[in-house]
């Protein structure tokens, strides 16, 4: 009969064995308002800064530190934003535990890279260290939704609506929609024509 495979505990994966003891679970603490194709929701999430602050310090404690390589890759000609994530043991560099690439996208607007960078560190970071948030993890959706309310042309609708002092409602109603993402392409091009009149005349 073959022998178990031995696995070796090595010092980095000691600590994080200690760190997952210690780790508290972070509640979500802040709301987003959405307004989707679906209508108007919310939903909670944890800040990446609040993550850090309450691990960091437990990591510390145990010589651990967390790496997040963040990036872009073409697939398709395509852009995507990439973020992959380790957790390292300080005194020699080795990486106790390591996350796939996770990507976003498509980008169509270099500006949402940064949400997107965001969320993914977010959601990479609570799933390396197992420690899951206390409510429901529903802020996937809202960043997908949200992505598409904020992206691109839309976005420079909004900023030029606000920027011309334009009635927002009455644009609406002009285009026979309820919400900006409504629009088609068409209609986002023409609005953003006549905006730029506007801003201009």
């Amino acid at each position: 009969m073959a022998k178990p495979t031995e696995t070796k505990i090595t010092p980095g994966r000691s600590a994080l064995a200690s760190f997952h003891y210690a780790a508290p679970v972070i509640g979500k603490t802040d709301e987003v308002t959405v307004s989707g194709k679906k209508g108007t929701y919310k939903y909670s999430y944890t800040p990446l800064d609040k993550i850090f602050a309450t691990y960091k310090p437990v990591l510390q404690a145990q010589e651990l530190y967390l790496d997040q390589n963040a990036g872009s890759e073409i697939h398709d000609g395509k852009l995507y934003a990439s973020v992959q994530t380790f957790i390292r043991k300080s005194a020699d560099d080795e990486i106790v535990r390591s996350s796939p690439v996770m990507l976003f996208g498509p980008i169509t607007d270099i500006h949402d890279m940064g949400g997107a960078f965001t969320y993914m560190k977010r959601y990479q970071a609570n799933t390396m260290m197992t420690v899951s948030p206390a409510d429901e993890d529903d802020d996937g959706k809202g960043v997908v939704e949200s992505a598409v309310v904020v992206t691109g042309k839309l976005k420079q609708i909004k900023d030029q609506i606000e920027r011309t002092g334009t009635d927002p409602e009455a644009v609406k109603k002009y285009y026979g929609v309820k919400f900006f993402d409504e629009l088609t392409a068409e209609q986002q091009d023409d609005c953003i024509d006549t905006l730029n009149h506007k801003a201009t005349s």
